[in-house]
């Protein structure tokens, strides 16, 4: 048998809900995995005293792990000798996982208001120890004791706020699948089956990357059970039998008998009889090997309704079981389920003064059913309107947070188009700067060539444009000729300093690459170094030579 699954057992709800009550996941706070072992065996070494106490506590958590589903009052005996030695050795561990169990144990067996007593001691001593993991575990069977009682409201509430616990733990996929699980059955307890749906595939994910196969199964059973309330009856049995597949391998006889159960319902709803009478005869096997009457009751209640129009003989057997078995503590639905299928037994069989007391009973239970489905008709709407005002908060969240974003995005265009506008407006600036400077420097220099075209030591002015450069002094100055077209570049340089390399290619007739050449290798004869106004440079020192040389 898993140790986290388990299948709540209720007295307090209608048939409506009880149906998907069987399915829910319960947290076993034992860490241990040993194999089957005797009951004597454990207890000769939780008896000794000789034995170290982790000895001792580990054949307590391992007795629990193999015989609390089958064997509750021998669990809860042990239970006790279990809560003395951990209180006695002073072991806060110990006791939030005995009164867990006890919990679980009292769940099983249907009492969901002696499980509520033990839940809630051990989350008093489980908060003292601020372990957040141990913690959440607690919450989870809070939560599905809340459910058994039909705090649905309440329930959903504490498995949120797990999760959210949780999530901030990190790490724990097997427990958000078990909250998920039960928050959609929930959903599915009052025919939100979207909202179910939702949960249950998402636990089906978070199932699969825990890798854990009897949850698997049982969420294969809790989908293919929403189907069927759907009415969509042969998806249903598919999915159903995908889970039965893996619980059979499992061993799991509580989700095995409700495998059973839906099927035969499911068989029932298509036409397919013989189906239906199969897999309710095994349910109901299982459900005695169980030793669960109310389980048991339901199965023989179904059965009994397949064979009152086929064998009434057969349906009687049934019905007087079923009258053995129907009891004051039963839920409600049970009694009002069973008491109208005694009701159509005794009237086909003529019986009208037990028909009338069954009808009488009947009518009296289905009353209260009513009422009760008035209250979970207000639970639901509570539940969907909190649903809906979470969806509202968070897609104000979101559109915060989108607006947020937009605003942040805006800021920064805006950031980066001052920014560019002001590297814009500095680069202009600074341009403009080497432009005045450039433009001044080249003034400066065309100054300084006026003044080397006039003849200032004589006092004498030189008409402008009258001076000529001497040939004959620059080629003795360089060593060598000029040819005509470095000459004919000098000259144009003497008549306009800053003319371009393109207008000097046209009054030469060269390209603009020829007059580059020609340019370069007067550079190198007069020894022009590099700079921004090599081609002015070289018109002075041609002028200093011709007037030096003159």
């Amino acid at each position: 048998m898993s140790n986290t699954l388990a299948h709540q057992a209720c007295s307090k709800f209608p048939k409506a809900i009880r149906l998907s009550l069987l399915f829910a996941a319960i947290i076993n706070l034992q860490s241990l995995s040993f194999a089957q072992v005797s009951i004597d065996s454990l207890r000769a070494i939780w008896i000794n005293q000789k034995q170290p106490d982790s000895s001792r506590f580990n054949a307590l958590n391992t007795f629990y792990i193999n015989y609390s589903s089958s064997q509750p009052d021998s669990a809860l005996e042990v239970s006790k000798f279990h809560y003395q030695l951990a209180s006695k050795k002073g072991y806060p561990d110990q006791l939030i996982k005995v009164l867990n169990e006890k919990a679980i144990i009292y769940f099983f067996l249907g009492y969901p208001d002696s499980s509520m007593t033990y839940i809630e001691q051990a989350i008093e001593i489980g908060e003292r120890t601020q372990d957040t993991l141990t913690i959440a575990k607690l919450y989870v069977n809070h939560g599905n004791v809340l459910r058994a009682q039909g705090q649905l409201r309440e329930a959903v509430k504490k498995y949120t706020q797990t999760i959210l616990l949780l999530e901030s733990y990190g790490g724990e996929e097997k427990y958000l699948a078990d909250l998920n699980n039960n928050i959609g059955l929930i959903y599915l307890d009052i025919n939100l089956h979207t909202l179910s749906l939702e949960y249950l595939y998402k636990a089906l994910e978070l199932y699969k990357t825990a890798k854990e196969e009897d949850a698997i199964g049982n969420i294969w059973l809790n989908i293919g059970a929403n189907k069927y309330h759907l009415g969509e009856y042969r998806n249903a049995i598919d999915l159903i039998k995908k889970g039965f597949v893996i619980l059979e391998a499992e061993n799991n006889l509580f989700s095995l008998s409700d495998c059973h159960q839906f099927l035969a319902l499911a068989q029932s709803k298509i036409g397919n009889r013989d189906s239906a009478l199969w897999h309710i005869d095994e349910a109901i096997a299982l459900k005695r090997q169980l030793q669960n009457n109310s389980r048991l009751l339901d199965g023989l209640i179904i059965k009994g309704d397949f064979l009152l129009n086929e064998n009434l003989n057969e349906a009687f057997v049934i019905g007087t079981e079923v009258t053995e078995l129907m009891n004051e503590e039963l839920s409600i639905d049970l009694l009002a389920k069973g008491n109208r299928f005694l009701y159509e037994l005794y009237k086909r069989q003529g019986n009208s003064e037990l028909a009338l007391s069954s009808l009488e009973k009947y009518t009296l239970y289905n009353d209260s059913i009513k009422i009760e489905m008035n209250e979970i008709a207000v639970i639901k709407e509570a539940i969907q309107s909190d649903f809906d005002n979470k969806l509202i908060k968070e897609q104000l969240k979101s559109e915060k947070e989108q607006a947020a974003l937009k605003l942040r995005q805006v800021k920064r265009n805006y950031s980066f188009i001052i920014l560019g506008l002001i590297l814009f407006v500095l680069a202009f600036v600074i341009y403009r700067r080497l432009i005045q400077a450039h433009q001044v420097q080249q003034q400066q220099l065309l100054n300084e060539i006026e003044k080397l075209k006039q003849n200032k030591e004589a006092e004498i002015p030189i008409e402008q444009g009258a001076f000529n450069l001497n040939r004959a002094c620059l080629e003795s100055y360089i060593g060598r000729s000029l040819n005509e077209t470095d000459w004919s570049v000098l000259n144009l340089l003497l008549k306009d300093p800053v003319i371009s390399n393109k207008d000097l290619a046209k009054a030469v007739f060269l390209s603009i690459d020829g007059v580059g050449s020609s340019l370069r290798r007067m550079y190198e004869l007069f020894n022009i170094k590099e700079s921004k106004y090599m081609k002015i440079t070289l018109l002075m020192e041609a002028i200093k030579i011709s007037k030096t040389k003159s």
